[in-house]
């Protein structure tokens, strides 16, 4: 074989290869060119001055006030009813509740005064088993109760001037120019006591009842500021 030959058939074999051989070009295109994927359209007509200049956006303001926390000036102060000694403290009045007819009154407090008074009407004296007795109605004002007796501690003289023109006048009516004083018992607070009253026919009480030592003497403290110290009892 000569150089020619050889010659030609080298260029032969290598033109065969490039024939069989997958192109290049043809896998470069399909690295370089991936599928279309289509993105969602937006609008571009808003334009920002810089890369962070967001649109503001309006925030309620935080309410950072602290809440109103209860204070002994927000609180009501709750009151002593008694003393360090286990005494009742007594307001100026106060309710008393009658077991003789089941009814509370309210009762003034009176430091001045040595025997309670009742405000009554219809005072009746009569005589049962050989001792006094007087039957009589709470009435003040408005206020009346049922007709009920006690029998009789003692006698006071009355003081006034209609009492004793009666007194003169007669000798029967010097037993109506005295003033019954009876035993019954009252209810203040929790403070169950048998105490004495006057019985007084005269209007110028300014409560059904009026408080005396005889009362709350040794039981019971004077507070003149307050009112309705004690807890209203019922039975």
């Amino acid at each position: 074989m000569n150089k020619h030959t050889l010659v030609a058939l080298t260029v032969a074999s290598v033109l065969a290869g490039c024939a069989t051989a997958p192109k290049e070009s043809d896998e470069a295109s399909i690295e370089t060119n991936p599928p279309v994927v289509e993105q969602p359209e937006y609008n571009d007509s808003v334009v920002y001055e810089e890369e962070n200049d967001f649109p503001e956006f309006e925030i309620e303001p935080v309410d950072e006030t602290e809440p109103v926390l209860e204070t002994e000036e927000t609180v009501k102060k709750v009151l002593p009813i008694e003393d360090e000694t286990g005494a009742l403290i007594l307001g100026n009045k106060e309710y008393i509740y009658l077991p003789t007819v089941e009814r509370s009154f309210t009762a003034g407090v009176d430091e001045d005064l040595d025997v309670s008074v009742m405000s009554v009407s219809n005072v009746t004296p009569f005589e049962r088993n050989g001792k006094k007795w007087v039957s009589f109605t709470v009435e003040h004002d408005d206020i009346k109760s049922k007709e009920f007796s006690l029998p009789v501690k003692s006698w006071r003289k009355v003081t006034s001037d209609k009492a004793e023109d009666q007194a003169k006048n007669s000798e029967e009516a010097a037993d109506v120019a005295k003033q019954a004083v009876v035993t019954a018992w009252i209810q203040v607070g929790k403070l169950k006591e048998n105490t004495d009253f006057l019985l007084s026919e005269e209007s110028k009480l300014p409560y059904p009842f009026m408080l005396g030592k005889s009362f709350y003497r040794d039981l019971a403290v004077i507070d003149t500021s307050r009112e309705f110290v004690q807890p209203k009892a019922s039975k």
